[in-house]
């Protein structure tokens, strides 16, 4: 039977979801696709379906995560004032979304403190470091601004 475009939504939600608390439980580097599968209620074939491996799924999870933050410290910088007022929105702003967004939250904890440096990783540094740059970046146009 052929699944609609949202029930093929709904199944890749699912497998980040459950691939969020596998690699929350036990890291990264011990996390088995099988076990995500079995999380998620799904089969192996539906992860490689939406996802090339488990290093892609990490990097899809992480950047889906970060995607609500651009437009908190891009809504910060638009409302203008001195660059300390544009600096402390965009702080106070960060730290609200990560202390009531669960996910968001989760995924941080789980970038900073339950994955290793595995070579498969690679791509997902580069994200990272480049998401640090993105931010330095940022503060610095808020400076500019000010």
């Amino acid at each position: 039977m052929r699944r609609t475009q949202d029930e093929a939504e709904v199944t890749r939600q699912n497998i980040l979801d459950a691939a969020l608390m596998v690699f929350s439980k036990v890291g990264y580097d011990a996390a088995r696709l099988k076990d995500i599968a079995e999380q998620a209620g799904v089969t192996r074939g539906a992860i490689y379906h939406h996802f090339a491996d488990k290093a892609e799924l990490y990097c899809v999870l992480v950047a889906e995560a970060w995607d609500f933050i651009d437009p908190l410290v891009e809504d910060a910088i638009k409302e203008g004032g001195t660059m300390m007022d544009i600096i402390k929105r965009i702080f106070v702003r960060k730290m609200k979304f990560t202390a009531n967004d669960d996910v968001f939250r989760a995924v941080n904890e789980l970038m900073f403190f339950k994955t290793g440096l595995s070579p498969e990783l690679a791509g997902a540094m580069k994200y990272k470091r480049d998401g640090f740059r993105e931010g330095v970046e940022g503060v610095a146009k808020a400076i500019r601004l000010g």
